[in-house]
């Protein structure tokens, strides 16, 4: 019996004594999202290591002491999942905790305090410890493709929670005597004002991570326990620019394309904060845009370069709002002309009067569906008769979360969803999917999200109904005679692609 037989020997007769099962990990495949559920000081410390998700509810660990306590407590409590321990090798463990923790470092985060002198007297309140929990947590939200970090402050504790695709998760809870210490290094590195601490404010944090630059848009808000700050993850890599890629069926594909091919008029975007309107936008701006046609974007901020694009970002404090952007602008001899966001009567009316003048203009705005984007701009103080002359179309959407690739498995269709299929002459057979969670994603059965849209074309016969300010029903009777198909019928026919689930479409939509 030679020295590893003997090793393994070993191991499987202490982990019998445990009353735990060995697992061999040197060649076990742990990917990298597995490195935001525990920090990577905690695993060296106690020579641990996650490896597998078996439900969403609990985590399998592998460690040089299974039976530790006061460790699985720990892991219990900052992870939130019932752990299921294991026995492993302790050189494989160290051996895995640096192949997984290295594929995510910051390689470079600008900290001014330690680069200026005028702020020295603050260093007591900036500690090595804090800064690197800071950089963890990042480095986590990246690792789990998170949209948003969330940092709260209660009574007596700090929450840590993360937005993954869509839905917001608690990650980790830490004692709130560190409060002063956490506030003070993301208000430093995000060039907040430090002593400003009952008025809200913003900041940006620029970090490159996996060899790629990534921006960090930081707010802070003064609540009744103290500060929380919300950190939104942006990487313009993420943005992928073809307009075949948003979802959208072959049909409203169709539709939109016909929009944008009239060369002149308003086309909106809709949907709630969060729905990926800007990720439409960008794609249909790359989509128009050719050498031939001067092509602007008024946007607060930049999120992604564009190519062959002037892009303007607003900035009220030298005196460039949006609507100075617009005016700015048209004086430049536009083509195209896209905003981010129309919220004030003054923006609708200088996008109108755009649009009269022979441009095609895109703009978001927050409204439920398409036919309450057409009130909703109504409501802004536009003529009925302006508003019919120009707005072209409405693109409305939403996003679900897709059933992850790697744990898919069909299911049976029930009565409930079989009625709304028929309901919405979705004809068989149907791919109804389901995910039973993995590492991959998390144990969520989810993994990336994909746009539900609803794509109007305006009609002749509806733009006689705005002329004459007729109510959203009969607006949206027309549309659904125009063959407009609404968010939920979307939607169903993505769950029958086997793309999405019926409760995650419920869970955007209906409840």
């Amino acid at each position: 019996m030679d020295e590893n037989e003997k090793k393994l020997k070993g191991l499987e007769e202490r982990a019998k004594r445990m009353k735990v099962d060995y697992m061999d990990i040197s060649e076990k495949d742990i990917t990298d999202d597995l490195s935001g559920l525990i920090s990577v000081a905690f695993a060296r410390q106690f020579h641990l290591i996650p490896v597998d998700i078996p439900d969403e509810d609990s985590l399998t660990i592998a460690m040089e002491n299974p039976t530790d306590l006061y460790v699985l407590d720990q892991l219990s409590t900052r992870t939130k999942k019932k752990i299921i321990p294991v026995l492993a090798d302790s050189d494989d463990i160290m051996s895995a905790i640096s192949e997984l923790y290295s594929s995510a470092t910051i390689e470079e985060m600008k900290v001014p305090i330690l680069e200026d002198s005028k702020m020295r007297h603050t260093d007591s309140l900036i500690k090595l410890e804090t800064l690197n929990w800071f950089k963890e947590v990042v480095v986590k939200a990246i690792n789990r493709n998170a949209s948003d970090i969330h940092i709260e402050t209660y009574e007596n504790e700090i929450k840590v929670r993360y937005r993954i695709d869509g839905v917001i998760a608690e990650s980790t809870t830490i004692p709130r005597d560190m409060e002063i210490q956490i506030n003070n290094i993301i208000k430093t590195i995000s060039k907040m004002k430090i002593e400003k601490r009952n008025i809200p404010q913003e900041g940006i944090i620029d970090l490159k991570i996996k060899c790629r630059d990534r921006v960090l848009r930081v707010g802070s808000l003064p609540t009744f326990y103290g500060e929380r700050f919300v950190l939104r993850v942006t990487d313009e890599k993420l943005f992928d620019l073809k307009i075949n890629k948003l979802g959208l069926s072959r049909n409203n594909l169709k539709m939109l394309k016909t929009m944008v091919r009239r060369r002149q008029g308003l086309i909106l975007f809709s949907g709630p904060a969060g729905s990926g309107l800007s990720t439409s936008l960008y794609s249909t701006v790359h989509y128009i845009s050719r050498p031939q046609l001067n092509v602007f974007t008024v946007e607060d901020p930049i999120e992604a370069p564009i190519p062959n694009v002037n892009q303007m970002e607003v900035n009220p404090r030298i005196g460039m709002d949006k609507a100075d952007c617009i005016r700015a602008i048209m004086r430049h001899d536009p083509n195209v002309l896209m905003v981010s966001t129309i919220r004030e009567r003054q923006i609708a009316h200088l996008l109108i009067e755009a649009a009269l003048s022979g441009q095609l203009v895109l703009a978001g705005i927050y409204a439920r569906d398409a036919i309450d984007t057409i009130t909703r701009i109504r409501d802004l103080g536009i003529d009925p008769y302006f508003l019919s002359t120009t707005l072209t179309g409405v693109v409305t959407q939403r996003l679900v979360r897709l059933v992850c690739p790697r744990c898919s498995i069909a299911v049976e269709i029930d009565d409930e969803l079989s009625e709304e299929m028929v309901a919405h002459n979705l004809d068989e057979p149907y791919n109804i999917q389901k995910g039973t969670g993995c590492n991959f994603c998390l144990g969520t059965g989810y993994k990336g999200r994909i746009g539900i849209n609803e794509v109007l074309l305006l009609s002749d016969p509806l733009k006689s109904l705005i002329l004459r300010g007729s109510s959203r029903a009969r607006m949206e009777e027309q549309a659904r005679r125009d063959g407009m198909k609404t968010l939920y019928a979307d939607g169903l026919e993505k769950v029958a692609q086997g793309l999405t689930t019926y409760d995650e479409i419920k869970r955007v939509l209906i409840e």
